[in-house]
Formats: C-alpha cells, sequence, structure tokens
C-alpha cells in the first residue's frame, strides 16, 4: 500500500528497513513474536458461541427446576509423577547457563477426577493410577472417601467413567463434564438416564475457557505437587 501511494505521488518506492523504522517510530506499534492456535478452539473463543452455552446451562436449570446445590462440575487433570517443574533460581555469576535441576524421572501417569458444586461442595477425588492392581505400601494416611482405581495407562476409560459416575451419584444430580468421548459412550448415558442425572457437556476445544476447574484449581493443585517432588528430589526422598 505505501509503495502504491509513493507511486502516485511519483516519489521513489520504499526501503527494506522501512517497516522496522516505521514501527520504532511509532510509539503506539511494537513487534512481536505470534504462535500457532488451533482454528477449532479460536473459533470456541467467540463470543456468541459462549453465550450460547451459558443460555443452554440457563434453560435445562429453568425446565428441570434445578437448583445450585444439585450442580456439579466434573474434570480431569494428569499428573507424570516424578516430574518437577520449571522455577526461579539464584546462582552465582559463574554458574550462568548451567541452570538444571535433578528430578526423579518416573514417567508414569496419575489422572485426578475432580467434582465440585456450584455452592461449593467438593466431592472426594477419583484417582487412577497406571497398572494392574493397587499395592497398599503406595499409600498412607489416605482418606477414607477417595476412591482409588488402576488402568493399564493410568488414564480414564469408558469403564472408569462409570465407577466414577457411581461414585458422583453416592454423594450428590445436574453434572457438568468435558465432553470427554468416555462421557458419551451409551454404557454412561444409560447410567445417568437410570440415576436421574443431567449431563451437559461442554464444547470440545472450550475447556481453557468454560472449566473452571482446569482454571481456577488444576494449575495451582500442578504447581503444588511440582513443588513438592522438587523439595523432595532436593533431600533425595524417594
Amino acid at each position: 500500500m505505501t509503495d502504491k501511494l509513493l507511486d502516485e505521488c511519483a516519489s521513489n518506492p520504499v526501503g527494506k528497513n522501512w517497516v522496522d523504522n516505521f514501527v520504532k517510530r511509532t510509539p503506539e506499534l511494537r513487534t512481536c513474536w505470534s504462535r500457532p492456535y488451533n482454528h477449532r478452539r479460536a473459533a470456541c473463543e467467540d463470543l456468541a458461541a459462549i453465550q450460547r452455552w451459558f443460555d443452554l446451562v440457563k434453560s435445562i436449570k429453568e425446565r428441570w427446576g434445578i437448583v445450585d446445590d444439585d450442580i456439579y462440575n466434573f474434570g480431569e487433570t494428569g499428573f507424570m509423577m516424578g516430574k518437577i517443574l520449571s522455577q526461579i533460581v539464584i546462582i552465582s555469576s559463574e554458574g550462568y547457563g548451567k541452570k538444571k535441576r535433578i528430578q526423579p524421572g518416573n514417567r508414569e501417569w496419575v489422572t485426578v477426577i475432580q467434582g465440585v458444586g456450584a455452592s461449593g461442595r467438593r466431592l472426594p477425588p477419583f484417582v487412577v493410577f497406571a497398572g494392574k492392581v493397587l499395592i497398599d505400601v503406595w499409600f498412607q494416611n489416605l482418606p477414607t472417601d477417595w476412591v482409588l482405581e488402576v488402568s493399564p495407562n493410568g488414564r480414564t476409560n469408558n469403564q472408569l467413567a462409570l465407577a466414577w459416575l457411581e461414585h458422583f451419584d453416592t454423594h450428590t444430580k445436574s453434572c457438568t463434564v468435558g465432553g470427554h468421548e468416555s462421557h458419551c459412550s451409551v454404557d454412561f448415558q444409560d447410567l445417568c438416564k437410570e440415576k436421574d442425572i443431567i449431563i451437559l457437556c461442554m464444547s470440545a476445544h472450550s475447556s481453557h475457557l468454560l472449566q473452571s476447574l482446569d482454571v481456577a484449581c488444576f494449575s495451582p493443585l500442578k504447581r503444588a505437587y511440582g513443588d513438592m517432588i522438587s523439595g523432595l528430589a532436593r533431600n533425595r526422598t524417594h
């Protein structure tokens, strides 16, 4: 566009550094790195799409007369058991560039499924470990209402989703979930009907905005877990 305007004025075209110089002399502009972003996730950030989700929740509440005490949100998050997180550290000037910290190296995956009510009530967690059986010496002084399960890879599946739903039903009825495929299985839906549980699934790729557990709960939890593992590794406790 700039070249076109200059051409109409019979002036010379701009030089190769014109853009850089223009940004430098314009305080309202600055350069920054862009990053790739999934187009489906970007589409879910549309205000109209977000409003449709809240309209759906409102309509379901009004249709069935559901009160806040009977609304629960549940989500799941995973931990690599021996992984620590990055931290700010203080080092000597001679150690610049050697900012490594030792971590245990256990890469087994553990999944935690957590439910929280709209009124603030927290359900006992449902924890899935990688393995075939649970070994008692793994656990010390755990609350008796926690549920511990195993799967081959430490992740949830259709069978564990049903077990979690039974766990949820014993403690609580409307439930908001993230839309994992295990929440859409025929058996899962049939059990919801049997237990009079209404399931609302968030739109795919929208949990980073709509899943409050991801935003306000799981991130601090992972940070606290990472700090604990870091302390154990520093003290060589295994």
